[in-house]
C-alpha cells in the first residue's frame, strides 16, 4: 500500500507548474472588453493586478478601463468567470438644426366678425400683407454632437446634424447669420410650393367677388376680372389696375395712380395719383393727380391736375360736376344734345376760398377757448395765491389748462399762416383754359376761379379762358 502512494505522489511531482493567466475579449463594436482569469495548476503564479494590466495591454485595450473592477478580481481571487473590465464611452447625439414659421403656410377663407357678432362675408382675410424686414421664420443652426472612445482608444465619431431643410423664396432674405429669414420687400406673403415668397404685385386671375372677399393691400394690386356690387379694392402703398368692370356701390381706392380698363357704373374711386378710365357712368371720382378718360357721364370728379378726354367722338363730359385745378383737354364733347347740366369748375381759388373760410372760423373757435382756459387759469392762480396751495385736482386742472392754451396758441398760429398764404394766393391771376376739340353744349355751367359763365348756344372746337379783367373767351382753335 505505501508503493502505491509513493507511485501517485511521484506521478503527481511530474505534471508541469502552470501560472494563472487572463484571457481578455472585446464585445462587438470595440464597446467592451471583458476578462477571465484561468487558475494556475501545481502551484503555478496566482494573478496579481500587473497580470491583469498586462493582458489589456496585450489585447490593445486601452480606455475605459475600471480599476476597481481588477482590483476586485485580484483581492476575491476570482478564476474562471469572465468580467466587464472596460467600457467604451458612446458618442453623444448632436441636434439637427430647426425652422419654426411665424405664418401658416395656408390661410383659409374665413368671414370676419366684428365685436358685435356682426359677420362680414366680403371680409375673408386672404390677403397677407407684409412690409420688409417683418420675421417670417426662425431658424436654429445644427449642434455638433460630442465624440466618444471605444475600448481601444479610438474616436467614435457621431452622425453629422442636418441643418434645417427650407427654401430662400423670392422676396425673402436669409439674415447673415443665417437664424432669420425676413420678408425682404414690401408685398403679398404666400407659400408658393417649397418656401415663402413675397410678391410686389397682388396679381388675382379672378372676379373680386365672396369668392376673393375684399381687397386690401400694401403695394400694386392687379385684377383680372370684375370688382362686384360692393366690394372694395384698396392699395395703402401703391397703385391699382383692373382689367375688368367695376360696378355698384364698389370702391377702388390707391395712394399711388388707378388704371380702369372697362365700364365703371355708380362707383367710388379715389386715387393719390392718377386715374386713367375708359367710361365712367354715376361715379364719385377723385384724382389729386391727372385724370385721363373717355367719357364721364353724371360723375362728380374732382382733380387736382388736368382732366384729359379722349376717344369716342360721342363721349366726353355729359353731366355732373367736374372741379380741377390745373386745366382741361376735351377731346371730344362737354355735355350732350339732351342738354344735362354739366357743371366745370376751373381753378382752385373756389377751393382756396371755402378752405380760408373754416381757418377764419376754427381761429374764433380757438379765440374763445382760449378767453375761457384764461379765466380758469387766472381764478387758480388768484387761489393758490391766496391759500399758498391747491387740491391735487385742482392743480392737475391748472397745469392742463395751461398747456392747452399754449397749444391753442400755437394753433391760430398756424391757421393765421396759412390764411396769409391763401389769400396771397388769390391775388394772383392763374393762366387757366379749358379747351374742347368738339362740341360745347348748352347748360354747361363754367366756372374759372371766381367767373362764372353759362352757355346757351353750341360751341365747336374752342378755348375758353379768362382774361386779368376777369372776363371771359371763347376762341376758336
Amino acid at each position: 500500500m505505501n508503493n502505491e502512494n509513493e507511485a501517485v505522489q511521484a506521478a503527481q511531482n511530474t505534471e508541469p507548474v502552470v501560472d494563472c493567466y487572463a484571457i481578455v475579449r472585446i464585445e462587438e463594436k470595440s464597446v467592451s472588453a471583458t476578462i477571465e482569469v484561468v487558475p494556475p495548476k501545481n502551484g503555478g503564479k496566482e494573478m496579481t493586478i500587473e497580470l491583469l494590466h498586462t493582458a489589456l495591454e496585450e489585447a490593445g485595450v486601452r480606455y475605459g478601463i475600471n480599476e476597481k473592477t481588477l482590483e476586485g478580481i485580484v483581492s476575491a481571487k476570482i478564476y474562471g468567470k469572465e468580467m466587464v473590465v472596460a467600457k467604451y464611452k458612446p458618442a453623444t447625439a448632436g441636434h439637427d438644426g430647426t425652422i419654426t414659421y411665424k405664418f401658416d403656410k395656408f390661410v383659409a377663407a374665413v368671414p370676419i366678425e366684428d365685436e358685435d357678432g356682426y359677420v362680414d362675408y366680403r371680409e375673408l382675410g386672404q390677403i397677407r400683407s407684409i412690409t420688409a424686414g417683418t420675421v417670417i421664420a426662425v431658424i436654429t443652426l445644427p449642434v455638433d454632437g460630442e465624440p466618444g472612445r471605444d475600448v481601444f482608444d479610438r474616436e467614435i465619431t457621431p452622425n453629422p446634424p442636418k441643418k434645417a431643410a427650407f427654401t430662400v423664396g423670392v422676396g425673402t432674405v436669409l439674415s447673415v447669420d443665417g437664424l432669420t429669414l425676413s420678408a425682404a420687400i414690401d408685398g403679398h406673403l404666400v407659400y408658393d410650393k417649397t418656401a415663402f415668397v413675397v410678391k410686389r404685385v397682388l396679381d388675382i386671375k379672378a372676379d373680386i367677388d365672396f369668392n376673393t372677399g375684399n381687397i386690401e393691400f400694401l403695394s400694386d394690386i392687379n385684377i383680372r376680372g370684375n370688382v362686384g356690387e360692393g366690394f372694395k379694392v384698396v392699395s395703402t402703398g401703391g397703385n391699382i389696375t383692373i382689367q375688368g368692370g367695376v360696378f355698384s356701390g364698389a370702391l377702388i381706392k390707391a395712394t399711388g395712380s388707378i388704371t380702369l380698363k372697362q365700364v365703371a357704373n355708380h362707383c367710388n374711386i379715389e386715387a393719390g395719383g392718377n386715374i386713367t378710365a375708359n367710361f365712367c357712368e354715376y361715379c364719385n371720382i377723385r384724382a389729386e393727380g391727372d385724370i385721363t378718360a373717355s367719357t364721364l357721364i353724371l360723375c362728380e370728379v374732382y382733380c387736382g391736375g388736368t382732366l384729359t378726354t379722349k376717344g369716342s367722338k360721342t363721349g366726353g363730359l355729359v353731366g355732373g360736376r367736374y372741379t380741377v385745378l390745373t386745366g382741361i383737354n376735351i377731346g371730344n364733347n362737354i355735355g350732350s344734345p339732351n342738354y344735362p347740366t354739366t357743371v366745370i369748375s376751373l381753378g382752385d381759388n373756389s377751393i382756396l376760398d371755402a378752405e380760408r373760410g373754416k381757418l377764419i372760423s376754427v381761429i374764433l373757435r380757438y379765440e374763445n377757448e382760449i378767453t375761457d382756459l384764461t379765466m380758469v387759469i387766472d381764478y387758480l392762480n388768484a387761489k393758490k395765491k391766496e391759500e399758498r396751495n391747491l387740491l391735487p385736482e385742482r392743480e392737475e386742472l391748472l397745469g392742463e389748462s395751461v398747456r392747452k392754451r399754449i397749444k391753442r396758441q400755437r394753433d391760430i398760429k398756424t391757421a393765421r399762416d396759412r390764411v396769409a398764404e391763401i389769400e396771397e394766393i388769390l391775388t394772383s391771376h392763374q393762366n387757366l383754359k379749358l379747351d374742347v376739340l368738339g362740341t360745347i353744349y348748352p347748360k354747361t355751367q363754367i366756372n374759372i376761379n371766381t367767373v362764372h359763365f353759362e352757355v346757351t348756344g353750341e360751341w365747336h372746337r374752342v378755348s375758353v379762358y379768362v382774361d386779368e379783367e376777369d372776363e371771359i373767351h371763347y376762341n376758336p382753335i
